[in-house]
């Protein structure tokens, strides 16, 4: 029948698709490998040149930057009240984005500088760096959206909202190539000293945020 007909020719179809793959994988299996590293020794070595001028003293580098973050996240917070107030009634959706994209700032505010005091484990970190990109990507959607509007108020949140993904963006290159410098180093001794009890070694001070 004609269903029987079809089933074949996309069972023969996905059958030359994957042989297909399968050739290329075991012809290219070296340049694709090389390719991939080349790759990721070029972007390693951007961040390396650019981080450079601050692997001097990445801590405090970092330290001032959450600082901008925290300066500007207020700020941004005033701003995009104000901007919510003038869309209040005409576009209560942009109002509601405005809300809830200051408060999300203030609420990774508070979790960061809670890791950065109190959890500086791989974990933490990692979630830190995760939120900080995932803010950049929505003040930059945001800038955009409102940088459409007329309103003084809007105007403005749209340019802080561009400050923030700089901000952001910069300070989530510093912790992903640093991070190494904020993770707590707590090795563990090998069994056998201390009457074979495993003593765990001194670990970093917390961070001055």
């Amino acid at each position: 029948s004609g269903w029987r007909r079809r089933r074949a020719a996309g069972g023969a179809d996905a059958s030359r698709a994957a042989a297909w793959t399968t050739a290329a994988c075991q012809a290219f299996p070296g340049g694709i490998v090389q390719h991939t590293r080349a790759t990721m020794a070029a972007v390693g070595g951007a961040l390396d040149a650019l981080c450079a001028p601050c692997a001097e003293n990445p801590k405090s580098t970092i330290t001032y930057a959450w600082m901008g973050v925290l300066v500007m996240s207020l700020i941004s917070f005033i701003v995009g009240c104000v901007a919510a107030s003038e869309d209040s009634g005409d576009n209560d959706a942009l109002a509601f984005a405005a809300v809830w994209t200051v408060l999300m700032m203030l609420g990774v505010l508070v979790l960061g500088t809670y890791i950065f005091r109190k959890s500086q484990t791989q974990l933490s970190v990692g979630y830190l760096l995760g939120l900080v990109v995932m803010m950049a990507n929505q003040c930059l959607i945001l800038s955009v959206i409102f940088g459409s509007k007329s309103g003084s108020g809007e105007v403005a949140f749209s340019v802080f909202c561009s400050f923030m993904f700089i901000i952001y963006f910069f300070f989530s290159i510093l912790l992903a190539r640093f991070r190494d410098e904020i993770i707590k180093k707590e090795e563990v001794r090998s069994i056998g000293t201390n009457g074979g009890a495993a003593v765990p070694k001194a670990a970093q001070p917390p961070m001055a945020v």
